[in-house]
């Protein structure tokens, strides 16, 4: 197995293994089992189940913001965004109710920046707005999308989410060109 193919067997093994059961009972020993490799195969690749936690949640968003580095529509991002989210509810739960919570928010935080950051530029085209402006308005937007994520979370992960956030997007539509209007200079 090359090592691209090893580490992506060791990331599904984890995943279904976090689809059943809470990550503190999850070892390394239980993800070498379930990917058939030897334990020196996983440190070969990953220090620990955090950084294969990290890993796993870094790709993931990653693909999302590769995906829409410029995006005029947030119902397109929070479709992706969800996508892998749905499919594995139960894995991100676990690792949300888990001591590793905070590196899960943080990185939520960040992709949530990221993405408003490109989705509020792409309004600021051709508008002059102070940077302290754009920079409350990329808050404003980014905070309210990670809120929803985090919200769906704790809320019980229900399973018409989509439906509530673009119906959320639909009753906000104009607000971002709106605040952007009363910026400019």
């Amino acid at each position: 197995m090359t090592a691209s193919l090893t580490k992506k067997a060791i990331q599904r093994a984890f995943v279904k293994l976090l689809n059943e059961q809470p990550l503190n009972k999850i070892s390394v020993k239980d993800i070498t089992d379930e990917c058939g490799i030897n334990r020196n195969s996983f440190y070969y690749h990953y220090r620990d189940i955090p950084g294969l936690i990290e890993e796993i949640l870094t790709e993931q968003i990653d693909r999302i913001i590769d995906r829409y580095m410029v995006t005029e529509s947030l119902d397109e991002f929070f479709d992706e965004a969800f996508e892998f989210a749905i499919s594995n509810r139960k894995a991100l739960y676990h690792v949300y109710d888990s001591s590793y919570r905070e590196i899960f928010i943080d990185m939520l935080l960040d992709a949530s920046r990221h993405i408003a950051a490109s989705y509020v530029n792409e309004q600021f085209e051709g508008t002059e707005v102070s940077d302290r402006d754009r920079d409350l308005i990329i808050r404003f937007v980014a905070y309210g999308c990670f809120g929803v994520y985090v919200g769906w979370m704790r809320e019980g992960m229900k399973e018409n989410v989509l439906e509530d956030i673009h119906r959320i997007i639909a009753l906000s539509r104009g607000m971002t060109e709106e605040l952007i209007r009363r910026c400019e200079v």
